[in-house]
């Protein structure tokens, strides 16, 4: 009797049971393990060991999917020894999350892409997903069918998109001569990844960083189209500064606390001398993730589920340094909303750190002369700007304030077609979506 060749699969599924069920009658497959939640089974996983030709995951409504890539990638850190996978497949329905999903299946092939690079003897398995309308037991089987890595040779790291026929192809990742992939660090060589990681162990102490800028691609490189293939673009990036007093920090954290009202995510990048944003965040009792450098040159950021992240550091050459680098790594920083705090005397540098074709400036200012006329000798190139105006601070020249209306005609002698927001006085910052949409029409 010939005996047939069966894949050995693990199952990760709301309804593995009937998955299961279903590949043992159909044949083909071998089913070692299966389980509503790879989370919830970490402990018992960690401590067998594994040798599958699939492990399959199946995304839907009810799972918590930031978990499950955390505890896959636990699991894949294991030694090799205890697991061998050759193959990672997901599969998800098209009418959810669709991108957020496809970011966190980014950051597994970004793992095993580093990993691999680091330890060339670590066994590094295929990342594959399925993106379907739906998700039948014979259309899963069927997708399966159609490509085993079982039958690989040096197994290598690689990140599929598959679509059904006749539906839109939106395919989203970096080619190289030998292989599909994605990476957060640079060109895909390993001189750069370690360049790299000296970077974030001088952040952590940062001291004389000019010398790793080399190791950044320069953004200025890039032309418009190859931002848009980047992704660039998708978020928002808004520039908030202002005199000292002026309420600029009060305003980056009433327009954060209200995109996150809207369902919005947000990161904000706090470089001002103070650095004082999270402590008005706490102020609003609002809840936030205050990032350490790590979490901000890997690719951390796209698996945290707070509305709203945080990363405070008023050292300027990390400001020159990181500025550049997230412009040209937009899908690590993955958030709808990016708002970079800095106070008015660094106006020059962050602009020359970023490509202004693609962000908003906020210049809050208060009321008096002085004030204004230093705003109007600012030469802001030609960024798309805001001028957010304040008159809630109490001052014994109080009477020596000008107008909305004569700030804005200054604004207009003075050649400079800048929108403006009137003052606004923040009693609290229980604040609604509306607030957020009224603020993003200006800007």
């Amino acid at each position: 009797m010939i005996r047939g060749i069966y894949v050995k699969v693990m199952l990760v599924s709301k309804s593995h049971e009937k998955l299961e069920a279903f590949f043992a009658k159909q044949g083909s497959f071998e089913i070692v393990d299966s389980m509503e939640s790879l989370a919830s089974n970490l402990d018992r996983l960690l401590s067998n060991i594994i040798q599958v030709n699939k492990f399959i995951i199946l995304v839907n409504d009810a799972m918590d999917f930031a978990s499950e890539i955390r505890a896959l990638l636990a699991l894949l850190n294991n030694p090799s020894a205890l697991v061998r996978i050759d193959e990672v497949v997901f599969f998800f329905k098209s009418d959810l999350n669709s991108e957020r999903i496809k970011n966190y299946i980014k950051v597994v092939g970004e793992h095993i892409k580093t990993r691999a690079a680091s330890e060339p003897n670590w066994y590094a398995p295929h990342v594959a997903m399925y993106e379907l309308k739906a998700l039948t037991l014979d259309v899963v089987y069927k997708e399966l069918l159609g490509k085993s890595s079982s039958t690989t040779i040096d197994p290598k790291v690689e990140l599929v998109y598959r679509e059904e026929r006749g539906s839109e192809s939106r395919k989203d990742f970096e080619s190289s001569e030998e292989y599909i992939a994605i990476s957060p660090y640079s060109k895909n060589t390993v001189d750069k990844y370690n360049a790299l990681k000296e970077f974030l162990k001088k952040t952590e102490n940062p001291n004389n960083l000019s010398a790793l800028e080399v190791y950044i691609p320069e953004y200025e490189e890039l032309k418009l189209t190859e931002f848009k293939r980047l992704g660039y673009g998708e978020n928002k990036w808004v520039l908030m500064t202002g005199d000292r007093r002026a309420g600029s920090t009060t305003h980056v954290t009433a327009l954060a606390v209200s995109a996150a009202k809207a369902g919005k995510s947000v990161l904000i990048v706090d470089f001002t001398n103070n650095c004082d944003v999270c402590e008005h965040l706490k102020v609003a009792s609002v809840s936030f993730c205050k990032l350490e450098p790590k979490e901000v040159l890997d690719n951390s950021i796209i698996t945290i589920d707070n509305a709203i992240c945080v990363y405070a550091n008023h050292d300027k050459e990390v400001l020159r340094t990181l500025l550049p680098y997230m412009q040209v790594r937009p899908n690590v920083f993955d958030r709808d909303v990016i708002l970079i705090s800095f106070d008015l005397e660094d106006l020059d540098l962050v602009l020359s750190c970023l490509n202004s074709k693609f962000c908003s400036l906020i210049l809050s200012s208060l009321l008096f002369t002085n004030d204004i006329a230093r705003l109007l000798a600012i030469d802001v190139q030609n960024i798309k700007t805001v001028v957010w105006l304040n008159d809630n601070v109490a001052s014994p020249l109080r009477r020596n304030k000008l107008t909305s209306e004569i700030i804005i005609e200054k604004f207009k002698k003075d050649g400079k077609k800048y929108r403006f927001i009137e003052p606004i006085l923040f009693e609290d910052f229980e604040l609604e979506p509306s607030f957020y949409y009224a603020i993003e029409e200006v800007i």
